[in-house]
């Protein structure tokens, strides 16, 4: 069976689904094809922090473009949620990044003055301060920057919540479709084929396929340097009848809150491939780090 599509995107991640919303917002005929399930992979993985300090070293222009993108997302939220009908579970919980050994205070007072130019509120806490805010951190705990407009969300929601917006608009989806290569009209991609026998034909190819690109660049003979990176979280229950109140960064790890009930602990960095299984070793590095904090 042979169809076709204005854009077709590789990939029903949170970044194909949302680039599907966008261009039906615009009217473009747009097609979705992912080898699995919509939004089953990373996407549904994430802890769903919207905490963009961590990643800035400073200003330039990604610098930028993630402050844009964070500041958007209180009006995404209200938008997409009334288009799909999905809770998104937002939370401005504002977050914590915090040290235990006094000789690594001048380190985070000098990630503090890289982030000022970033215009988001920032407020230095002594331990004292931080355990008022946080009854929970550990006792050893000197020095912290509390950062209130940091946020986080459900991210299996929200890819979720772009998929049928998506769809709901004219977008249509194809599950469990592996591409299998690309047809050409001199250099230019007019389709794809599917492992189905199915040919799509298109104007565009967006290849949103994340962690899976580099099978991608071999359709369009050209190398695409992404290579998948495991990372080990851990859910755990909220204590009682103090529950954690903010999204904790320290010695490598993020502690966050949870509307159910539970914490989210993460996570682990590991070059194994694709391999998704969890380690024994990885859950007693995460935990014990987290009893730390």
């Amino acid at each position: 069976m042979n169809q076709t599509a204005d854009v077709v995107i590789v990939g029903g991640g949170v970044i194909g689904c949302a680039i599907a919303y966008y261009l039906r917002k615009s009217g473009v005929d747009v097609t979705v094809v992912d080898k699995g399930e919509i939004g089953t992979q990373a996407s549904s993985a994430a802890a769903g922090l919207l905490a963009p300090l961590g990643s800035i070293s400073g200003p330039g222009p990604f610098a930028d473009l993630l402050l844009t993108s964070w500041a958007m997302f209180p009006s995404l939220v209200a938008e997409l949620e009334d288009a799909s009908g999905v809770h998104l579970e937002y939370e401005q919980t504002g977050s914590l990044r915090i040290v235990r050994n006094p000789k690594n205070t001048s380190n985070l007072r000098k990630r503090m003055n890289e982030w000022k130019p970033s215009g988001l509120q920032m407020h230095w806490l002594s331990g004292e301060k931080a355990h008022q805010r946080e009854p929970l951190l550990a006792t050893d705990v000197c020095a912290a920057i509390y950062a209130p407009e940091e946020a986080q969300i459900k991210a299996p929601q929200l890819v979720r919540a772009f998929a049928r917006a998506a769809a709901n608009s004219g977008a249509t989806f194809y599950s469990s479709r592996e591409i299998l290569g690309v047809a050409r009209q001199d250099r230019r991609v007019t389709g794809v084929y599917t492992a189905q026998d199915e040919m799509i034909a298109c104007n565009q190819l967006v290849v949103a396929s994340g962690a899976w690109a580099a099978g991608c660049g071999i359709w369009l003979d050209i190398p695409l340097p992404v290579n998948p990176q495991r990372g080990q979280i851990l859910t755990l229950k909220q204590p009682s009848p103090h529950p954690l109140q903010h999204i904790i960064f320290g010695e490598a790890i993020y502690l966050a809150p949870k509307k159910d009930s539970t914490i989210v602990v993460g996570a682990t960095k590991e070059e194994v491939g694709f391999d998704k299984h969890i380690t024994a070793g990885g859950i007693a590095w995460l935990l014990s780090t987290a009893i730390r904090l």
